[in-house]
């Protein structure tokens, strides 16, 4: 409740991750943020305006699934669901 960001799986920009050399999800030369794993069944508030950035990022996050959640903002401009740097999920 009242984070600039609810939930968050990589949480960084484009390169400096670790990269593995057998990716499955994303290929031998992307970086990757987070791999893997679920978001299910949460409830995330922002009363705080426009510090509310979003309720769940994804960023470089390969084969996450997001399922079920509730965001709620009482305004300024946020994103429920960002997904950003090549992030890729699974429904």
């Amino acid at each position: 409740m009242n984070c600039a960001r609810g939930i968050g799986f990589g949480l960084a920009p484009e390169g400096g991750h670790r990269k593995y050399q057998d990716m499955p999800a994303a290929g031998p030369n992307e970086a990757a943020g987070h791999i893997g794993g679920v978001i299910r069944g949460n409830v995330i508030i922002g009363d705080i305006g426009k510090f509310f950035d979003t309720g769940i990022g994804l960023e470089q996050a390969w084969n996450v699934a997001v399922e079920g959640n509730i965001v709620y903002s009482s305004g300024g401009t946020f994103s429920s669901i960002d997904s950003r740097f090549r992030a890729r999920t699974r429904s």
